[in-house]
């Protein structure tokens, strides 16, 4: 899934500094009640990622994603439209961590990835 809007442009709050990694990978998150869900990670990037998540998420609630089998990293919720969220990291996250999570990720299963 490409956030993008009808008209093929990233939304005004898009505002990446660096490069996303496209994946359709199942990610735990634990968000703010601290219970644990999982995700489908679609992006992600040193600054932060976009996912479908299930999990009653709204702009500002703060979070943690797990990076593959490699630790966690703490995010925000900075858009959500519908399912779909768009997250910064609160972290530097390095290209590394990037790398060895989309290395080591769960593939989402058939079905999740349309």
């Amino acid at each position: 899934m490409v956030f993008k809007n009808s008209a093929g442009e990233w939304p005004a709050h898009d505002r990446r500094r660096t490069k996303r990694w496209p994946t359709s990978s199942t990610c735990a998150l634990r968000g703010p009640s601290g219970e644990a869900a999982a995700c489908t990670v679609r992006n992600i990037s040193q600054g932060g990622f976009g996912a479908e998540c299930s999990q009653a998420l709204t702009d500002g609630d703060e979070l943690t994603l797990r990076l593959g089998r490699i630790g966690y990293a703490p995010a925000r919720v900075v858009w959500r439209t519908g399912s779909a969220v768009g997250c910064e990291f609160l972290r530097d996250v390095t290209a590394a961590e990037v790398a060895l999570t989309l290395a080591t990720a769960t593939r989402a299963a058939k079905g999740e990835t349309d």
